[in-house]
């Protein structure tokens, strides 16, 4: 579908796949916080479901609320989809993948009506979407063969991990 102009080494690529074919790569994992928060972490990883391999904008160009984990926009699927829910998010959510801006060029992918819910921790390249009490980070830093030149991770301290 996508013609990357950056590849990664073939060792890289077989070390993906057998995490993959193992079992390692997960489409989301539950995490219970010491604070009582609830999250769910996803990445555009998942098995061969249909829901979580649904076409959003990413794939298609066609922005659509019913994209799976795998191909939604965050900038243009996620978040404006809670943002016109009916019902509060049930959770904290952190995903990759996809970001509401891009890190290389300033430009913003959220639509304006979006981004007064958006705050930019350019230091950490994470972006936070908030909408009645609840998160969700974006962590997407732009990496290509060679890493982003500023990132962290997200980190749950105390977490415990449900998968």
């Amino acid at each position: 579908m996508f013609q990357w102009r950056e590849r990664i080494e073939d060792g890289a690529a077989a070390l993906l796949a057998d995490w993959w074919h193992s079992g390692l790569i997960v489409p989301a994992a539950a995490v219970e916080t010491a604070d009582g928060g609830d999250w769910l972490l996803t990445h555009a990883e998942a098995r061969a479901d249909g829901a979580l391999w649904f076409p959003g904008e990413m794939l298609t160009g066609v922005d659509d609320i019913c994209a799976g984990p795998v191909w939604a926009s965050s900038a243009r699927e996620v978040y404006p989809s809670w943002l016109r829910a009916q019902a509060p998010m049930p959770f904290h959510q952190a995903h990759g993948h996809s970001t509401a801006l891009a890190w290389d060029r300033g430009l913003w992918w959220a639509e304006t009506w979006v981004r007064p819910s958006l705050t930019v921790h350019a230091d950490l390249r994470h972006i936070v979407f908030r909408a009645g009490g609840r998160s969700i980070v974006g962590i997407d830093p732009g990496h290509g063969v060679s890493p982003a030149p500023v990132y962290a991770p997200l980190v749950l301290a105390d977490g415990v991990v449900r998968v």
